[in-house]
């Protein structure tokens, strides 16, 4: 500036006014492009920060669906193991000695009491707070986890309300109309009354189907979740370039082909009710690490991997288990399971 200001007076001083005038000129414009350069540094600096900023809220995201993925194995276990509770008792399979024994079991006793699904949301909401500053190139992401967060997990808190509902309003009417209820629980025992009515009350089977449902539904909505859960953190993943640090658990394929082709082939219902959107005789296919469902009078429909050999669907409800002697099971929620044995391989 020093040397700027010399060659402006010695102008000024042998009035050669043009020159000077070219000079100021371009001594402005030299001003001018170091305050816009100055603006541009600040600004890659503040996009720096915000971006910076973005990735450290979603690799917190990120920790945080894989919490809410492990919380699905709950809902999903929960009702997998109450339906089968609920087959034994609407076909009156447990005995005296059965209710005896398992006092304790809370799921025999499932239509009074409930497992909800909690979904966390705290670094989804923290990376949303101003989502008006996130840069477009992660559009595609948040639209993911709008939907998840946002319409899915209503949907599952509107089923939590709705099954913590129905198990309260099965211990009302118990306690209201059944005096050994509260001596059977000062006691820790059941009574005689007390496993009498479990095995043989029509009022009893009917809470039991109507909880059943309520726990199908949320398993059916922890499928949709964990599906949908799992795309969004590998689609995070991808952009933040740590896919190779993903957990095991976080997939829906199984990866093992000795397994899976295993399950492939024609199956031929052999229990259970006739189900006509399904039919007697189902097909499991494969492309890929990806299994596919399907009936003679259905288009091939995904099944999704869970665990211990059991699968989920996404656009309903049920559930299907291999075992190692080649038989299908699915678990149904509102009838009986369907058992179906394998009758052909494909090759």
């Amino acid at each position: 500036m020093r040397i700027f200001r010399k060659q402006r007076f010695k102008l000024a001083a042998e009035s050669r006014f043009a020159k000077y005038l070219r000079y100021a000129i371009g001594e402005i414009f030299l001003v001018v492009i170091g305050i816009l350069i100055a603006l541009q540094v600040n600004n890659w600096n503040e996009n720096r920060k915000l971006n910076n900023k973005v990735i450290a809220n979603l690799k917190a995201v990120q920790s945080e669906l894989a919490v809410n993925i492990h919380n699905t194995d709950g809902a999903i276990d929960n009702f997998i193991a109450r339906d089968s509770v609920k087959n034994q008792i609407l076909k009156n399979k447990l005995t005296y000695s059965d209710y005896k024994k398992t006092i304790n079991n809370r799921t025999l006793f499932f239509p009074f009491n409930y497992d909800n699904l909690y979904l966390n949301t705290v670094a989804f909401n923290n990376l949303t707070q101003n989502s008006e500053e996130i840069p477009q190139k992660y559009a595609p992401i948040l639209d993911i986890l709008n939907y998840l967060y946002i319409k899915m997990k209503t949907r599952i808190d509107v089923l939590n309300q709705r099954y913590q509902t129905t198990v309260y309003r099965n211990m009302d009417d118990l306690y209201r109309t059944k005096s050994w209820i509260y001596e059977d629980e000062f006691k820790g025992t059941l009574s005689d009354e007390a496993i009498r009515y479990f095995r043989t009350n029509s009022q009893y089977k009917a809470r039991v189907f109507r909880t059943i449902n309520d726990a199908s539904n949320l398993s059916w909505a922890a499928c949709n979740f964990r599906k949908n859960a799992i795309d969004a953190y590998l689609a995070i993943a991808h952009v933040l370039g740590n896919t190779n640090q993903t957990p095991d658990y976080i997939s829906y394929t199984l990866k093992n082909p000795k397994v899976t082709d295993r399950y492939v082939g024609w199956y031929q219902q052999v229990y259970g009710p006739l189900l006509t959107e399904i039919g007697n005789r189902i097909e499991i296919t494969k492309s890929g690490d990806q299994l596919f469902f399907a009936t003679k009078t259905t288009h091939k429909t995904p099944i999704y991997y869970f665990r211990n050999s059991t699968f989920f669907f996404v656009n309903d409800g049920r559930l299907i288990t291999f075992d190692k002697t080649g038989a299908l099971t699915i678990i149904n929620g509102n009838t009986d399971v369907l058992k179906f044995k394998k009758i052909i391989k494909i090759q």
